[in-house]
């Protein structure tokens, strides 16, 4: 939906009213809630980019994949490390 801007004027219409300032919080709402979905889309494609750049220059041409865990803790690793540089779990 277009955004529509208001001039406002000391004493002068359109005036301050509970429904225009509820629409003016229903805005900045629905403009939070855009934000954080474009964070969201902007992490992902960040992290495949960042993928697809180390396989790339690793000369890694198979089995490239990239899996977000929401809970680590639950993770069972048998084999592997944490590469601290690069902010990744390598696993074996």
């Amino acid at each position: 939906m277009p955004y529509n801007k208001t001039i406002w004027n000391n004493g002068a219409s359109p005036g301050i009213s509970a429904d225009r300032l509820n629409n003016m919080e229903e805005g900045i709402e629905s403009a939070h809630l855009v934000i954080d979905q474009l964070k969201n889309t902007v992490s992902n494609l960040e992290t495949r980019t960042k993928t697809l750049e180390d396989s790339l220059l690793n000369d890694f041409k198979n089995n490239i994949f990239f899996v977000n865990f929401k809970e680590i803790q639950k993770v069972k690793v048998s084999s592997g490390w944490y590469d601290k540089g690069n902010k990744r779990l390598v696993i074996l």
